[in-house]
């Protein structure tokens, strides 16, 4: 019976897990890029030097890259 029921549920469960995994792996991202602009603007660098940074090394637009400015 346990079987049958691990069979019915295993569909939700693969579901919640993959939804954990985006969701972690986004809150990551986003503490690398707050960090990434914590050091570039120690070095110096411009903002818009920063956004330019962002934009090719995380792939996001140039909304999203202002925002972490």
């Amino acid at each position: 019976m346990c079987e049958a029921l691990m069979e019915l549920m295993e569909p939700e469960i693969n579901k919640i897990k993959e939804t954990v995994r985006e969701e972690t792996k986004q809150q990551v991202t986003q503490q690398g890029i707050k960090n990434a602009v914590i050091a570039l603007k120690a070095s110096g660098h411009t903002n818009d030097a920063i956004k330019n940074f962002l934009i090719m090394a995380y792939g996001i637009t140039q909304n999203d890259a202002e925002k972490y400015v």
